[in-house]
Formats: C-alpha cells, structure tokens, sequence
C-alpha cells in the first residue's frame, strides 16, 4: 500500500490512503513522515469510505489507496464497489492463501474487479521462485486469471524505508525491491485499464 502510494506519488498525483486497519500501520507511517503534502493519510472508519472517496476526487486527489483488515465487514461490499481496483495481497504460505482465496471467491461472486499477488515472498534464486512460492501460486491459479506473474519480495530496505517514513521511490528508487513495486505498478495498471 505504501510503496504504491510513493509510485503513484513519485509520477505526479495527488494520493490519499484510508487506513481503515485497526492496526493503524498507515497512519503510523505518515507520522514519521517530514514531508506533510505529497502523501496525505487519513484514519477512517470502514464505513466512512465512500464519502471520503467522494470528498477526495473533489479536492483533487487522483489516487486513493483504502488500507482494510483482512477480515471481512459489513462494509467491505460498499468500500469493493466503489473501488476501481481491489489487489489481494498474499504471502505464500497455507494461512494467507486461504484468507487470500477467502476474499477472491467474494470478490469474484460479487462482480468486484480485483488482482492478486504474491508478497513477502523470499528471494528469487537463479531467477526461480522458492518452492512453496511456485506451490502458492499455483494453488491461486486454480481459482485466479488475475494472478500477477511476479512477486514482491521481502527484503529489509522495504522494512527500512516505512521504519523511517519513506517509500522505496524516495530511498532506494534504482534498487530491486522499487523495481519490483514499479513492474507490480504496471501490471495494476493494465488490470485496471483491462476493466474498465
């Protein structure tokens, strides 16, 4: 969520996240942030969502980024319609492919747009994924045409650059872990102008 806003930042809009997690990690971010303009972040209650969304577009903001818990709301049907774009998000390991499968299946039953890719994914070796990368993705494939073919990594400059309030396109924007935020970019792109 995070290194999406910084993409979408570094080429010129105007972001907004919604933090909608209990966990706050959005909103705990921005507040290690210097910067006050570039990224703004607003702490929102799930059902708040589509009047700030609303809000947003007339202020400007060109992108709006939602945060939400992994679990399931009575809101998650209004928030999933008036998104553009849902992205699961999934680490490859048996836990998360199911909670992962559990919002596909609803997003797909309910018509939402949505892609799906893999993060916290362990280094890539001879340009091969891990085994239980190669297993997790193809269990999603079963059920998923918009599984993104690559993956994000977990790597501790990504750690690093929210620990101190940045985005990777702000601390390390020529390294791998950006280029691979900037390729899942592009592939979210073309999803979204494939659906639209």
């Amino acid at each position: 969520m995070i290194q999406l806003a910084g993409i979408g930042a570094a080429i010129g809009h105007r972001v907004l996240i919604l933090d909608t997690d209990s966990q706050r990690s959005a909103s705990g971010w921005r507040m290690l942030r210097d910067d006050n303009a570039s990224i703004g972040v607003k702490t929102c209650r799930p059902q708040d969502v589509v009047a700030l969304v609303s809000q947003a577009g007339k202020a400007g903001v060109e992108l709006v980024l939602i945060d939400y818990p992994p679990v399931r709301t009575a809101a998650s049907d209004t928030i999933a319609a008036v998104s553009d774009l849902s992205v699961v998000v999934a680490r490859a390991s048996m836990l998360d492919i199911v909670v992962g499968m559990d919002w596909i299946t609803w997003l797909n039953a309910a018509n939402h747009p949505f892609a799906v890719a893999i993060g916290a994914a362990p280094p890539m070796r001879n340009g091969t994924e891990a085994p239980f990368v190669r297993e997790a993705r193809k269990a999603l494939r079963q059920d998923v045409s918009r599984l993104w073919r690559g993956q994000i990594t977990l790597r501790h400059v990504v750690i690093e650059s929210v620990g101190m309030g940045g985005t990777l396109m702000e601390t390390e924007p020529d390294g791998a872990a950006a280029g691979e935020f900037c390729r899942l970019w592009t592939g979210l792109m073309a999803e979204l102008e494939r659906t639209q």
